[in-house]
């Protein structure tokens, strides 16, 4: 039997229009894997200038059926406009995945519920550019 792991993704330090340092966002993928009694199995780090997620699609590419669940510290990790974002999230729906900042668990939300949360929060002073 193949052991399932969990993923903490963690990126560049502005997310949104949030400052958050690597170290933190660590920790909140850690406090959030504890709260639900599991277990962070790694870290992966995508870089500083991407907007996006290629580290973690290139390793979800490989390992497809090794995955339980993968914990972001938010939503806006997966890109910087709307339809980055949903093109991302369309490529990882299949898995569990948790948005920390915004208690989002995809699988109790369809695609429909997280393009309309976008649209809203987009249009929210504190997210604008």
């Amino acid at each position: 039997m193949i052991k399932k792991i969990v993923i903490g993704v963690t990126g560049r330090q502005k997310i949104g229009n949030w400052k958050i340092p690597q170290k933190i966002q660590t920790a909140i993928c850690h406090a959030s894997a504890n709260s639900t009694k599991e277990k962070i199995s790694f870290m992966i780090t995508e870089y500083h200038q991407s907007s996006g997620i290629p580290n973690l699609l290139k390793y979800l590419k490989s390992n497809k059926k090794k995955i339980k669940k993968i914990i972001f510290v938010s939503i806006f990790q997966l890109g910087k406009k709307k339809i980055e974002i949903m093109d991302n999230y369309k490529k990882i729906k299949k898995y569990d995945c948790y948005f920390f900042a915004e208690n989002i668990n995809n699988q109790s939300k369809n695609i429909k519920q997280i393009d309309n949360f976008l649209s809203f929060a987009l249009k929210l002073k504190f997210y604008q550019k």
